[in-house]
């Protein structure tokens, strides 16, 4: 949708982007899933050291590789569930860009 926005000289819509957790491979019988918050802020819960999670870390990257392919052949097919949206997450980004200056960033 964005891209076909960008074409057609429309502004795009926001897009609400969510993350469950953070991968690790340890190799490929090992690895580890750290979930996380909506907004990839980790929490306490992991799967981690074996070969559970080197299997996660595997079905996430197949099932990546496949929603994008399916959403390839078929654009606008796939939603974001309405709990993974954060309708604060443009407010929080832009009071954080207001304190902290651009130059200031690029600096660091």
């Amino acid at each position: 949708d964005t891209l076909l926005s960008r074409i057609t000289g429309e502004t795009p819509a926001p897009a609400g982007v969510a993350f469950a957790g953070q991968c690790l491979s340890l190799g490929r019988g090992a690895g580890v899933f750290q979930f996380s918050r909506r907004n990839d802020v980790a929490v306490p819960l992991y799967f981690g050291g074996g070969r559970l999670g080197a299997w996660l870390k595997k079905f996430v990257c197949v099932g990546t590789v496949k929603q994008l392919t399916n959403e390839a052949r078929r654009p606008g097919e796939f939603r974001w569930p309405s709990w993974a949206a954060d309708p604060t997450r443009r407010q929080r980004l832009e009071a954080k860009t207001d304190r902290e200056p651009v130059a200031a960033l690029r600096a660091s």
